[in-house]
C-alpha cells in the first residue's frame, strides 16, 4: 500500500471511530502518522476527565479497526485554538468544529 493509501486509510479508520465521541469541549482533530504509529492532536477548549474519556474510547476502536497492524496511537491535548500555536496545525485534520 502506498504511503498516501495507507494514510487515508488511517483517515478513515479515525473518522470512523470519532463517530458519536466528538464532544462540544473538541475544537479540531488532527492526525499524523506511518506505518507503525498514528498520532492524534486535540484541539480543545478545556482539559478535563471526560475529555479523556471520550479520548480513549476514540483511541480503543481506532485499535478495534486495525486487523492485522503494529500499530501505536497516540494523543496529544492542547487547550486552545487550532491556529497556528496548536501541533496539529500542520498535520492532516479530520474535524474542525464551526467557529461560533
Amino acid at each position: 500500500m502506498r504511503d498516501i493509501e495507507f494514510e487515508n486509510a488511517r483517515v478513515l479508520d479515525t473518522v470512523q471511530a470519532m463517530c458519536g465521541g466528538i464532544s462540544r469541549n473538541m475544537r479540531a482533530i488532527a492526525i499524523q502518522g506511518n506505518r507503525d504509529r498514528l498520532t492524534l492532536f486535540f484541539s480543545v477548549y478545556e482539559d478535563n476527565d471526560v475529555l479523556r474519556e471520550d479520548i480513549r474510547e476514540i483511541e480503543d476502536e481506532i485499535y478495534a479497526l486495525q486487523s492485522d497492524s503494529s500499530l501505536t496511537v497516540e494523543y496529544h491535548v492542547y487547550v486552545g485554538a487550532p491556529d497556528l500555536r496548536w501541533p496539529g496545525y500542520p498535520s492532516r485534520r479530520v474535524y474542525m468544529a464551526k467557529s461560533e
